[in-house]
C-alpha cells in the first residue's frame, strides 16, 4: 500500500495552482464577493484540479521509463515504483470520472472546456510536445482554456484581454522553464526537439512575451479607464524580473516551477499583486 505523501505527489497536488487562474473571471467580472458565484468557481477549481492530475499520472505512466533515468523526475512515485502503473491508472479513470460529473453540473460549456483541457494535453503528451516551439504554445493555449472556463461557469462573456494576458503570460513562463531544461546533460533523452542551440530563441521568446504582456496590460488599464490598475504594474515587473533572476540563481526553482511561486517573497508579491488589483476594480 502506497503511503498518502506519494498518493499526493502522484497528484502532483503542489500544481494545482495553475487552477487558479479560474478566478479570473470572477475577480474581473465584479463577482468576487457574491457568494453563489465564488462556490461556483471553487467547483470549477476542483474540477480542474482533478482532471489535471488524472493527465498528469497519465503522462507519468507514459514515460515511466524516461523518468527513471531523469536527474529530477526519477523521484516521481510511478518512476521510483513507489506506486503501480495499475494502481496509477485506475486512480487516473477516477479522478476523471469525478472531475467530468461536477463539471456537467456547472455547466455544458464548463464541461466542453474540461473534456478540451484534456483531450489537448494527451496530444501534447503524445505528439506536440515532441515538436519545438509547439510545445510552448500547446501549454500556453491549455492556460487559456483554465481561464474562459470561469467564464463559462459564471454565464459572462469571455474578455480577449484574458486571452491575450493569459496566453503571453504562459509563453514567458513555459519558454523559460524549456530554456532551463535545455541546458540538463543528455537532454536528447528526455525532449529530444530540443538541443542549446535553441536557448537564444527561448530567451527571446521569453523576452518578446514579457513585453507584450506589460504593453497589453498598461493598454486594458487605459482603455478600460481603471488607470488604478498601473500602481500593480511595478509588483508585475518585480515578480517577472526575479523569475528571470532565478534562471540564473536558482534554476532548480524554474524547472519546479511550483518552488518558484511559493518562495515567500514571490508568494507574498502576488498577494499584494492580487490586494492591489482588487481595491481598484471593487473601489
Amino acid at each position: 500500500m502506497f503511503k498518502i505523501e506519494d498518493f499526493l505527489s502522484l497528484l502532483r497536488v503542489k500544481q494545482w495552482y495553475k487552477n487558479t487562474i479560474i478566478f479570473i473571471p470572477l475577480i474581473f467580472s465584479l463577482n468576487l464577493f457574491n457568494p453563489k458565484s465564488f462556490f461556483l468557481i471553487l467547483l470549477g477549481f476542483v474540477s480542474l484540479c482533478l482532471v489535471s492530475s488524472s493527465y498528469y499520472i497519465i503522462n507519468d505512466v507514459a514515460d515511466f521509463k524516461k523518468d527513471k533515468y531523469h536527474p529530477e523526475k526519477k523521484k516521481r512515485p510511478i518512476a521510483s515504483e513507489k506506486i503501480s502503473r495499475f494502481e496509477a491508472i485506475t486512480i487516473s479513470i477516477a479522478l476523471f470520472a469525478i472531475s467530468l460529473t461536477l463539471a456537467s453540473l456547472l455547466s455544458v460549456y464548463f464541461l466542453y472546456s474540461v473534456l478540451a483541457l484534456f483531450v489537448l494535453s494527451q496530444l501534447y503528451n503524445f505528439y506536440f510536445r515532441e515538436i519545438a516551439f509547439l510545445d510552448i504554445i500547446i501549454i500556453s493555449i491549455n492556460f487559456v482554456i483554465r481561464a474562459v472556463s470561469g467564464a463559462f461557469i459564471l454565464n459572462e462573456k469571455i474578455s480577449y484581454w484574458v486571452i491575450l494576458l493569459t496566453f503571453f503570460i504562459s509563453v514567458f513562463l513555459v519558454s523559460g522553464k524549456r530554456e532551463l531544461e535545455v541546458k540538463i546533460k543528455d537532454i536528447k533523452r528526455y525532449r529530444s526537439c530540443f538541443d542549446e542551440s535553441d536557448i537564444d530563441t527561448l530567451s527571446a521568446l521569453s523576452s518578446i512575451s514579457i513585453a507584450v504582456t506589460i504593453v497589453f496590460f498598461s493598454i486594458y488599464s487605459i482603455l478600460y479607464q481603471r488607470e488604478g490598475l498601473l500602481l500593480s504594474l511595478p509588483i508585475a515587473l518585480y515578480i517577472m524580473i526575479s523569475y528571470i533572476h532565478y534562471k540564473k540563481i536558482k534554476p532548480e526553482e524554474i524547472r519546479n516551477p511550483e518552488n518558484f511561486v511559493f518562495d515567500k517573497k514571490i508568494l507574498l508579491s502576488i498577494l499584494l499583486w492580487a490586494i492591489i488589483v482588487i481595491i481598484v476594480l471593487y473601489h
